[in-house]
């Protein structure tokens, strides 16, 4: 059900101290986003675990405040220019909190996508549990990646404390943050720009060139029955891993890679006669000081990462294969590829244009078994940032966007010494992805 009582000042809200455009345009990886739904159901997902019981009513009034907080998230996504924008949705039709009545209609609403279309691009369900509460907060990919979720995540939970103190609280709009991913580019030497479009070029020509690549193969699929599949290590399993990497010189994500690349190769029977390349996502926050967006937006990267033509007969052969490559990217502007040596050219493209273009690629590396699975380290979410009633959440989950079949899909985030792997599986795929889980599980220390 909609919550509607003690809700007339959210909805009556206009804000006074900015005026909010009806009208916000899109920037370049809102666009690239959408038109990469061949491949992903671009709906991010952070399920929140609570110890007591979240105020329902003040709950509401804070998620209606977000929509003029970071105003594209109180936006329907329009496709009919060249290129597409926001529009604000009227007052009347904001509505998007959910409240669950059992643990079935929560886990169902769980597993709906967003309708960008319709708007608005942050929704919420909450369940109340006698241990507690759960929120499932659910964000379309075009607004924000993982940063800009955590992002959406503190300023809700700013709000809402201050209707606890204020309920006439009102948050100023934030209309002058970017959300443009040159925001990043200001950091970034010119004298980098020559090496950065070099490393383009090899990673282009790595996709075509070689031969085809070892991943996780997931039997064809309807795209029907999603669901997700979540391992959480706990804190003493997690230092483990994290020490033996110290050890030799590794670090966690190098590890996990390592873990991902093994747990393949062994389910695969061929796997050693095929090259070793692991789609990538990167928090370009990494080079901005306070590593913090302007606005609510997307500003990750993709880097595919090749490692060799063979995997190594052991782990820690693999392991040694993956900390060299990392260390070297890492060392070059990490990430900074596609923003400088792809984006100048497709950032004219009409929509529909675009989506063709990532479509027929996709397609192709598909066709040609070369394209790799993929693996997002969405880092470390910390406590001390998401405050509800004076408590940080007991368990948070950032769930993986589904991505489609044949192509696999598996995310990682800590949180309190834990660290969760996430992904989603449709009809047919489950089985082959818990076998996965296990091999990979038992290759880690």
């Amino acid at each position: 059900m909609n919550l509607s009582r003690g809700s007339e000042h959210a909805f009556n809200h206009r804000p006074s101290s900015a005026e909010i455009t009806t009208v916000i345009p899109s920037e370049f990886l809102d666009r690239m986003i959408y038109a990469l739904r061949c491949m992903v159901e671009m709906t991010v997902r952070f399920e929140l675990l609570f110890s007591h019981h979240l105020d329902a009513s003040r709950l509401e009034k804070a998620l209606l405040l977000l929509l003029d907080a970071e105003p594209v998230t109180g936006c329907r996504f329009k496709t009919d220019r060249y290129f597409p924008y926001w529009e604000r949705i009227e007052h009347m039709h904001r509505s998007n909190l959910r409240v669950a009545h059992d643990l079935k209609e929560y886990e169902a609403y769980k597993l709906l996508p967003l309708d960008i279309h319709k708007g608005p691009q942050v929704e919420a369900c909450l369940l109340q549990q006698d241990n507690g509460s759960k929120l499932i907060l659910k964000v379309a990919h075009e607004i924000a990646d993982g940063g800009g979720l955590k992002q959406i995540a503190e300023v809700l939970s700013d709000i809402y404390t201050h209707l606890d103190e204020n309920p006439y609280y009102r948050p100023c709009p934030n209309i002058e943050g970017s959300r443009d991913h040159k925001q990043i580019l200001q950091y970034i030497p010119r004298r980098a720009y020559p090496q950065i479009i070099i490393h383009h070029l090899q990673e282009m020509w790595g996709h075509f060139a070689s031969g085809k690549t070892l991943t996780l193969e997931l039997p064809p699929s309807s795209r029907t029955g999603l669901d997700f599949i979540i391992h959480l290590l706990d804190e003493d399993r997690v230092a483990r891993i994290a020490a033996y990497g110290r050890t030799h010189g590794a670090t966690l994500n190098d590890m996990f890679l390592t873990g991902v690349l093994q747990a393949m190769a062994r389910i695969d029977r061929q796997g050693h006669d095929k090259h070793l390349r692991v789609a990538t996502t990167v928090d370009m926050r990494r080079y901005v000081p306070d590593y913090r967006g302007e606005g609510i937006c997307n500003l990750s990267s993709g880097e595919f990462l090749y490692f060799g033509s063979s995997i190594g007969t052991r782990f820690n052969d693999t392991l040694q294969q993956v900390k060299e490559i990392t260390r070297r990217r890492k060392a070059a502007w990490y990430g900074l590829n596609s923003y400088i040596g792809m984006i100048p050219f497709l950032s004219v493209l009409s929509q529909k244009r675009l989506s063709w273009f990532f479509e027929s690629v996709f397609r192709q590396l598909i066709n040609r078994n070369k394209y790799p699975s993929v693996f997002t380290n969405g880092g470390i979410f910390d406590a001390s940032d998401l405050y509800f009633d004076g408590h940080s959440p007991q368990m948070l989950y950032a769930l993986m966007p589904p991505v489609y079949p044949p192509v696999f899909g598996l995310a990682m985030i800590g949180y309190k010494g834990t660290l969760q792997l996430s992904t989603a599986v449709y009809q047919g795929t489950r089985e082959r992805v818990e076998q996965f889980f296990e091999i990979m599980l038992k290759e880690l220390p």
